[in-house]
């Protein structure tokens, strides 16, 4: 019994794992982030320049990830809302993490760039990259 419990716990973190590194957020996670964006909450985008360039949600500010400490500079309050997304929701999982150690309150996670057209939400330039890992 003990081997049986051991498994179903290794297979559900193994299930969290994936969800977290495949940038796919939950339906509740979700409906945050767009309650979240609907009341105004300034939407960061952090890619690479090149990546927001090619499409972007409307009005997001492009941050990338490597020069989120700049985001003090660029972000109006630190009480107010703030959604981040990636191309896979593998740096927004950092960034989520550098804006709260920078003292941002209310940070989201709206993961890989697919999750827009999940919400329906709109996306300049080509259609949203899928949320996929694959090998580099």
């Amino acid at each position: 019994m003990t081997s049986v419990l051991a498994v179903l716990v290794v297979l559900a973190a193994a299930w969290g794992l994936w969800r977290l590194l495949s940038g796919r957020r939950s339906v509740r996670q979700l409906a945050r982030v767009r309650r979240a964006i609907l009341d105004g909450a300034v939407v960061v985008d952090v890619r690479t320049p090149a990546e927001f360039t090619d499409g972007h949600i409307p009005g997001a500010i492009n941050i990338p990830q490597h020069q989120l400490t700049l985001a003090e500079k660029c972000l109006r309050e630190k009480s107010a809302p703030v959604v981040v997304y990636c191309n896979r929701g593998i740096r927004s999982v950092a960034a989520v993490r550098m804006l709260e150690r920078l003292g941002f309150e209310r940070v989201y996670d709206l993961g890989c760039a697919s999750n827009v057209e999940r919400l329906q939400l709109p996306f300049t330039g080509r259609r949203a990259p899928r949320c996929t890992i694959s090998p580099r």
